[in-house]
């Protein structure tokens, strides 16, 4: 077993990650798990991550830092990242 199983474990036991242990999902933390997740083969839990991010956009589009927070935007791309990277997989297209 690999030190990364255990963190990937912890991560995948709530799919919205926050900067805090017991705080608000963030997206930052949240895109950058989806990430982990699909560079270690845990399909499940990057889906689950990513429908968390989707949950985070708001209607402009943008994914703000935290839920329920519409502003600022700039995770919006690390999100976009996150998506383009499960749908690679989910589409097996090249990784």
């Amino acid at each position: 077993m690999s030190w990364v199983d255990p963190i990937l474990d912890e991560l995948a036991r709530s799919p919205g990650v926050a900067y805090l242990p017991g705080g608000t999902a963030a997206a930052e933390p949240t895109a950058l798990a989806t990430l982990a997740f699909i560079a270690h083969a845990r399909h499940d839990s990057a889906q689950a991550s990513a429908d968390q991010l989707a949950a985070m956009q708001q209607a402009s589009g943008e994914v703000g830092v935290r839920s329920g927070e519409d502003t600022p935007g700039w995770p919006t791309s690390l999100a976009g990242v996150a998506w383009q990277a499960i749908g690679n997989v989910t589409s097996g297209a090249p990784k």
